[in-house]
């Protein structure tokens, strides 16, 4: 079963196949009218069989801007399939915009080399006559230079009521390894409007250290 996540996951694409997502989420809206806004493009490509190649380039939690390429290598194929990602790009670190009286200078935005390993699990299942699928996804973010960590780890529950519909029910959590900050629920719901080409429509909900609420929109194109 391919359930064609947004995210890499434990399904690698089959050689030749190509998968297109843009995703836009909008966080919590503040008295003034503004909200945090994030984009991220994601793309996988079947190189062989056994190796999907891909990019994920979008904003972190702190809003600096990420951009990987990554190789994924399947470790079991059976009932339960494990999957192995590394991938290598670059952080962006913005700093506090301010003023320097002193010379007038200000902060500027820089970039760091890292790394992401990272490891999926997903079985697919069938109940009620539903087809479905379970997945974990963990990575590990690590900063060349000076050896700062993250950790993120995404649990996800997908059904696929009808041909062309799928439902997502998506635990999210992420921060530093020795003490991840945030967490948050993401439901949304994908409809397939033509073949190969996918709307996801869903919200997020802070549980701990993340905004209340937020609202994304998605586009998948597979082909």
């Amino acid at each position: 079963m391919l359930p064609d996540l947004a995210q890499a996951g434990p399904w690698l694409r089959a050689e030749g196949e190509k998968f297109l997502s843009f995703s836009l989420l909008l966080e919590e809206v503040d008295e003034s009218g503004s909200s945090n806004g994030y984009a991220s493009l994601y793309a996988e490509y079947g190189a062989t069989p056994n190796l999907t190649l891909g990019v994920d380039i979008g904003t972190n939690e702190d809003g600096d801007l990420n951009a990987f390429a990554f190789a994924l290598l399947p470790i079991s194929r059976d009932r339960i399939k494990v999957a192995f990602e590394i991938g290598a790009g670059l952080v962006g670190r913005a700093g506090t915009l301010r003023s320097d009286l002193s010379d007038g200078s200000f902060g500027a935005v820089t970039s760091a080399l890292a790394v992401r390993p990272g490891l999926s699990l997903g079985a697919g299942f069938t109940a009620m006559g539903t087809q479905g699928w379970f997945a974990i996804d963990t990575r590990g973010e690590i900063m060349v230079e000076d050896g700062d960590a993250a950790f993120t780890a995404d649990i996800t529950l997908g059904l696929k009521p009808h041909l062309r519909t799928k439902m997502i029910l998506q635990l999210q959590q992420g921060g530093p390894m020795s003490d991840p900050d945030y967490m948050r629920f993401a439901p949304s719901i994908v409809w397939e409007v033509r073949p190969g080409r996918h709307l996801e429509l869903g919200a997020t909900a802070g549980l701990m250290n993340a905004e209340a609420y937020g609202i994304k929109l998605g586009f998948w194109r597979r082909f």
